[in-house]
């Protein structure tokens, strides 16, 4: 009997041994040097399919080992995720093969833009934090989900600021297969905002995988679970971008409203015509300064707060 008992004891032991992971695999979160990247000029655009079969994507280095911030913090994620970026005198260029062992097995709650009504923590996801002008404060961000819907928005003042009323032009594309799914991007300079200083620069960045149903969040610049991907002070650096040439970000969005009003149910001298035209201008002045310009606007396209009742003592 004292045989049998020992040798349960040493098999639990050993049961045991396997199932954590070796300290040499786990890294503290805090202390880990923050990690850098490297961007590759190309002459010519990729083109967004989501369908990664491009030679261009081959020949550029992945950026990949991603760390757990939950439910293990300091560990190797458990799904790889491979980072790749490229530019041109166009655009900024992304390609995301989110690896993943289980065939259809992430959760997607929502195919609407930005995800009304519900947090990007319901679903998987794939964020984007870019920090353009190196402050370790301000970032665009964009958040993407297997069948191609997103949320954009930009952040200020080391994330305690967000604003995800931002709407940004660019093209997108996801596609999925058994061994998991893949985002390709291509976000025009005018869209983002960055210095137009001739030479070399390098842009803060961090990218998130969150695969739901195991509950897991990994970043490629590990943070802690209690920061969220805009933490910009804790990002990693990209660098390899030389020459870039902003945009004017002259985007021109203009409006018709007409209506006719007649029958039984019209207020008496209130039947008739009416014609209305307007429009928003928005053009980047500067890096830093946008002017935003709006004649006639259409109020029925405002947004009216949801009324709240106390009913309560």
């Amino acid at each position: 009997m004292k045989f049998q008992k020992s040798s349960l004891i040493v098999m639990v032991v050993s049961l045991a041994t396997m199932a954590a992971p070796s300290s040499a695999q786990v890294v503290d979160v805090e202390a880990v040097p923050r990690p850098v990247g490297r961007v590759v000029r190309v002459s010519e655009a990729p083109r967004v399919d989501g369908v990664l079969d491009e030679a261009l994507w081959q020949s550029i280095p992945a950026m990949d080992d991603f760390i757990q911030s939950q439910p293990q913090a300091g560990a190797p994620a458990t799904e790889p995720t491979e980072v790749r970026i490229a530019y041109s005198d166009d655009a900024l260029y992304i390609a995301v093969r989110a690896w993943d062992s289980v065939a259809d097995g992430w959760v997607v709650p929502s195919l609407e833009h930005d995800f009304p009504g519900l947090s990007t923590r319901d679903g998987d996801i794939l964020g984007l934090a870019f920090d353009t002008f190196l402050d370790r404060r301000n970032s665009f961000i964009f958040l993407v989900n297997p069948f191609g819907a997103y949320r954009d928005g930009q952040t200020f003042n080391d994330s305690r600021v967000t604003d995800f009323g931002w709407d940004g032009v660019f093209d997108l594309a996801t596609t999925r297969d058994d061994e998991g799914w893949t985002i390709e991007m291509a976000i025009p300079w005018s869209t983002l905002r960055f210095s137009g200083a001739p030479g070399p620069q390098e842009w803060g960045f961090n990218v998130l995988r969150r695969v739901r149903r195991k509950a897991e969040d990994s970043y490629w610049a590990p943070l802690d679970r209690r920061d969220p991907l805009h933490r910009m002070s804790k990002a990693g650096t990209l660098e390899g971008l030389d020459d870039l040439r902003p945009g004017s970000g002259l985007r021109i969005k203009p409006y018709v409203l007409a209506d006719n009003r007649r029958g039984p149910a019209t207020a008496p001298g209130g039947e008739g015509s009416s014609f209305e035209i307007g429009g928003d201008l928005k053009y980047g002045l500067t890096s830093t300064l946008t002017l935003d310009l709006t004649a006639n606007t259409d109020f029925s396209q405002v947004e009216v707060d949801e009324a709240q009742v106390n009913l309560t003592r």
